[in-house]
């Protein structure tokens, strides 16, 4: 017990804040953060192979980047809110 007692200040200043604490929450804005970023690459990815039969759909595909990039920035300012600050 003295042992695990002493570690603990060790791992607050070393700024280890995922081994510190890790309940339900932070687990559940992980998963929402990777999957925001999964779902936000798959839309990048899939755009070109949804809009091929209208070729003229400017908007559509500049809306549809423009979502994908809006998912993925979104993920990883939630994850890096929630590991790294």
């Amino acid at each position: 017990m003295a042992i695990f007692c002493a570690i603990i200040p060790i791992a607050e200043r070393s700024g280890a804040k995922f081994l510190m604490g890790f309940d339900q929450r932070n687990l559940t804005q992980t998963i929402w953060g990777v999957l925001l970023i999964a779902m936000g690459v798959l839309l990048c990815v899939k755009t070109p192979y949804a809009l091929r039969l209208l070729p003229e759909s400017g908007f559509l595909t500049f809306a549809r980047y423009f979502v994908g990039v809006f998912l993925i920035v979104g993920g990883a300012k939630k994850l890096y809110r929630l590991y790294f600050s």
